[in-house]
């Protein structure tokens, strides 16, 4: 949706248009993390802490730092600079693109992370001379 609207804007000279597809790439974006966190079982409330409560179980509970790296330089390139329209349009091409990877990214590395933990849990029972169910 945000490369229709970035087309749109571009084929008619629109500023206004590049602030909207911003907009939608940095929402995608978030929902992608959103619900990547909530199959992980940390889910986000809606509020004035949420980008927040996305980066600590990130970094602190999932340790995926990567995906809470990229996540900050959205925040800050498409819901900052693009939206308020400090990058060029260029700029905006190039940001909607990774931002596409990284949703595609996110939403494949759910599975990896639930198996590693089972990995982790079977590693642990082994370590202890348990059975793994």
């Amino acid at each position: 949706v945000a490369q229709q609207e970035k087309r749109r804007a571009d084929k008619e000279s629109n500023p206004l248009l590049q602030r909207e597809a911003a907009e939608k790439a940095w929402l995608a974006v978030v929902k992608a993390t959103d619900s990547f966190l909530a199959e992980q079982g940390h889910p986000v409330e809606l509020g004035p802490k949420s980008h927040q409560q996305r980066r600590e179980p990130l970094t602190k509970v999932l340790d995926r730092r990567d995906i809470a790296d990229q996540y900050t330089l959205f925040e800050g390139q498409l819901h900052g600079d693009c939206f308020y329209g400090f990058c060029d349009p260029k700029e905006l091409d190039f940001q909607i693109r990774r931002a596409r990877g990284f949703i595609q990214r996110v939403r494949g590395s759910a599975p990896r992370v639930l198996n590693d933990r089972l990995i982790i849990r079977k590693k642990m029972l082994a370590a202890r001379g348990r059975q793994v169910r």
